[in-house]
């Protein structure tokens, strides 16, 4: 028997020979009309058991690949989603900047046309009251 089929039969906690026909027979794993030697019957289990092993660590290395595979694309898509709104907010921002910038320019240039307006006025002001002196002191002399 090797080391591998002893640590089975530990396993399965199977005492005598009877009880471990019994399991290989309700596992299908002969014909329970064809005689079978105890050994055969045990290799034959361990075999089983060690394909049945198998299967189910290739279904967790799979269900592994998936869960990674699903990480990396949410992990993508949440990257995607940032760099839009990355995008969005510095575009938002540079909107505000020229609108404010705008805004300020105009209100300069109306504040400045305003003052313009208002010391061209002052110096009308002047030259018509100058203007209106100087008639006054002609018609006087």
């Amino acid at each position: 028997m090797s080391v591998l089929a002893e640590k089975t039969q530990d396993f399965l906690e199977i005492n005598d020979t009877d009880t471990f026909i019994a399991v290989a027979s309700t596992l299908r794993v002969a014909p329970l009309n064809v005689k079978i030697s105890t050994t055969r019957l045990f290799s034959v289990l361990v075999d089983a058991l060690w394909h049945w092993a198998l299967t189910l660590q290739a279904k967790c290395l799979d269900g592994w690949k998936l869960y990674v595979s699903e990480r990396k694309r949410k992990k993508a898509r949440y990257a995607d989603a940032m760099d839009r709104r990355r995008y969005r907010m510095i575009k938002e921002g540079c909107i505000r900047m020229l609108r404010y910038h705008g805004d300020v320019v105009a209100m300069r240039t109306k504040a400045a046309a305003y003052q313009k307006a208002k010391v061209s006025d002052s110096k009308l002001r002047n030259c018509l009251l100058f203007d209106a002196i100087i008639d006054i002191v002609l018609h006087l002399g």
